[in-house]
Formats: C-alpha cells, structure tokens, sequence
C-alpha cells in the first residue's frame, strides 16, 4: 500500500487511468516526512510501553489503523493536505507493526535462533514488500494503454 500510495503521488492525473497527483519524486519525498515521523514516533513510543501489553493485541491494532489508514489514501488522495492526513493514520498503524513485528519473532524463538528469526524477519518484509509491489504495478499497468 505505501507503494500505492507513492504511485498516487508521482503519476500525473489522466483521466480514466490515473488519479495521480503528478508530483516530482523531490517533491513527494519533502512531503512525505510527515507521515515517516509519524510512523517512526509511533514505534519509537510502542517499543517503550510494549513490556506493559500484550503484544499480540497491540499488533492486531496495527494492520487494522494501517486498514483504515490506507482507505482513506484509496478515496481521499486528490492534493497534499488529504494525502499527508490520510497516510499519517496509516503510518500510526505502520509504527505499531514495525515496532512489535521484532518482539513477536523473538518471543516465539529460541535464544540460539534469534539471530536467524529476525533476518528471516527482515529479509521477509523485504520480500513480500517487493514481489506485491510490483505485482499492484502489473495489475494497474495491465488494465490501462497509458504507462
């Protein structure tokens, strides 16, 4: 979904292909600060209070602020303040994951496997990252003759 959303801001706005917003990659990097920090505020804060939850919950309450976060992104995307306020939701469920993703892993793991439990971690996130990405490209480029 960040990838969308990233799709959203650079592709100029054609009608019936795209809804994009026609951003320079310069531009859309200097807006997008706002809803990084929001992210990384996010998982800064849970990471200190994690010891105080379960956090099997706390993560449940990512993806579905992430559900919602990303939502508003898909309807409400057409200048900068809706895209900034839309994608800062998401990223509030985006910090709850990124923080608690490495406690869960380790809490399952044996201490001896730990190392090896978190790069799978890593090197997943990566890859699934990677392959739906371009996957959403492939099915958008797929239904339009425009590119």
């Amino acid at each position: 979904m960040p990838g969308l959303a990233i799709l959203l801001a650079l592709y100029p706005a054609i009608p019936g292909v795209s809804d994009g917003l026609g951003w320079t990659a310069h531009h859309n990097a200097v807006v997008s600060v706002s809803w990084n920090l929001v992210m990384f505020g996010t998982g800064m804060l849970d990471s200190r209070h994690l010891r105080r939850f379960d956090a099997r919950r706390v993560w449940c309450a990512g993806p579905a602020v992430m559900a919602v976060g990303y939502t508003l992104v898909g309807f409400f995307h057409g200048d900068e303040l809706q895209l900034i306020v839309t994608s800062c939701v998401a990223d509030l469920g985006s910090g709850v994951v990124v923080a608690v993703a490495p406690v869960l892993v380790i809490g399952v793991v044996s201490p001896d496997e730990q190392g090896l439990g978190s790069g799978t971690l890593n090197m997943l996130i990566s890859l699934f990252g990677a392959v739906v990405t371009a996957g959403a490209y492939a099915v958008l480029g797929a239904h339009s003759t425009t590119v």
